[in-house]
């Protein structure tokens, strides 16, 4: 009976064994683990079934770079409703979002800065745009000469007036916005890591536009013509 029970016993133990073998469970694990190469091809493939027929997303590569473009271009405008909005809370809403910007930049360390260096921080070329927004915060008393200077060297600082609405802002930015943001975790860490990503894709950006400033223009008018 005991010899009976243990062949019972063995015939089931071979008929689950051969039902597992099987499986396609026993048969990927007889394979061993799915190649990288065969998970980023199928990560691939779906990439470039959703980007099909986008022409700024022919390649994986391309999809992502275009995929943080458009997240860049949708932060940029979430930043301008925040700066204009906070501005407004405190005082400051007959001033543009730019001019809201160079008043934080000139307050920045509270060293008195020029217009190069105002343009400089904020990585931006037209300089005589930047000269007329310094002209009239002067104007409207938020910022001041700093001393007799030449007009490339001459330097602006805020006034009394705008460095109390600034720190208001200040606090009222603290309250709002970095006090939530603070508890994502490792927020910090994520930030600089940010940071450094965004600053090392400005000088790619900033050299592609310099290369295809040596390009000719592309026309289009024989293709319209051969349509």
């Amino acid at each position: 009976m005991i010899r009976i029970s243990s062949a019972g016993g063995d015939r089931r133990g071979t008929a689950e064994h051969k039902a597992e073998a099987a499986s396609p469970t026993a048969a990927r694990r007889r394979r061993g683990p799915v190649p990288a190469r065969d998970a980023e091809r199928r990560e691939q493939l779906f990439e470039e079934a959703h980007y099909r027929g986008w022409h700024l997303a022919r390649t994986p590569h391309e999809a992502a770079t275009t995929d943080l473009e458009w997240s860049i271009l949708r932060f940029d405008q979430a930043f301008e409703r925040w700066i204009r909005q906070l501005g407004l809370v405190v005082g400051m809403g007959d001033l543009s979002y730019t001019e809201l910007v160079v008043l934080h930049v000139i307050r920045m360390q509270d060293r008195p800065k020029t217009a190069a260096q105002i343009a400089r921080q904020l990585n931006r070329d037209d300089i005589a745009n930047v000269q007329y927004c310094l002209r009239k915060l002067v104007k409207m008393g938020l910022c001041r000469k700093a001393g007799e200077h030449s007009a490339k060297t001459l330097a602006f600082q805020v006034t009394a007036r705008c460095r109390l609405l600034t720190d208001d802002y200040a606090e009222l930015r603290r309250r709002i916005l970095t006090e939530q943001t603070k508890i994502i975790e490792d927020v910090d860490q994520k930030l600089r890591d940010a940071t450094k990503l965004i600053n090392l894709l400005t000088g790619f950006y900033d050299e592609a536009a310099r290369i295809s400033a040596a390009y000719s223009l592309l026309s289009t008018t024989g293709d319209d013509e051969r349509s």
